[in-house]
């Protein structure tokens, strides 16, 4: 059975690389991205997830141990900009699924939560107007499609505003408490208004697993 917390407490695990990075080199058309006026790239997780199966294998093929789901932008919030709220399930649960499928029983499946694009701790009215609550449940929602996926653990990711992790971390423990399952949380990084940026990448204690 796989164990990412024993695996990476005896030897160095192996990432994969940047999910989006590489789908920009790909020559894909609106078509691909379900007519959409721009790229989405979550939206390949339904109209072409053969590319999604190709990058997660590519990533694997030269020596990746964990691949990170294409999810980045997977917040109910974010999908909305493109009128794709409603299946920010559906697409996180298989965006997970691919790359499950993909890394197969004895690699790991990361899924990725990105930023929603609001500043809870800001006092800009425009950025700033959104509930810590309302945060937690968005979040809450996209953990438990990766989890339901086949996700090993969650990697809360490039967020700007401490309020905004904090969130993301209530919501993954949210989402292992009704999935009655344990997972890591792992990498929270954040880059505060003093621009300087906090990472917790490895280390267990600046990165705790909390669980059920």
């Amino acid at each position: 059975m796989r164990d990412f917390r024993n695996a990476i407490s005896g030897r160095v695990v192996v990432y994969d690389g940047g999910m989006g990075a590489t789908l920009e080199q790909f020559e894909l058309t609106s078509e691909d991205y379900g007519g959409l006026p721009g790229k989405c790239h979550e939206a390949l997780v339904l109209n072409r997830p053969d590319v999604i199966e190709g990058v997660h294998a590519s990533m694997l093929e030269a020596g990746a141990e964990v691949v990170e789901t294409d999810t980045f932008q997977g917040s109910r919030i974010k999908l909305g900009e493109w009128g794709l709220a409603d299946y920010t399930v559906e697409i996180n649960t298989k965006a997970a699924e691919l790359a499950r499928k993909a890394a197969g029983e004895h690699r790991f499946v990361a899924g990725s939560i990105g930023p929603t694009g609001y500043l809870p701790a800001s006092e800009d009215p425009s950025l700033g107007q959104i509930r810590f609550g309302e945060l937690v449940e968005v979040f809450t929602e996209q953990a438990e499609g990766l989890i339901d996926g086949g996700a090993d653990l969650l990697i809360i990711e490039t967020a700007q505003d401490i309020l905004e992790v904090k969130a993301a971390v209530f919501g993954a423990r949210a989402a292992f408490k009704s999935s009655g399952r344990c997972r890591s949380t792992r990498r929270c990084r954040c880059c505060p208004t003093a621009a300087r940026c906090c990472s917790a990448p490895t280390s267990p204690r600046c990165s705790p697993h909390w669980r059920r």
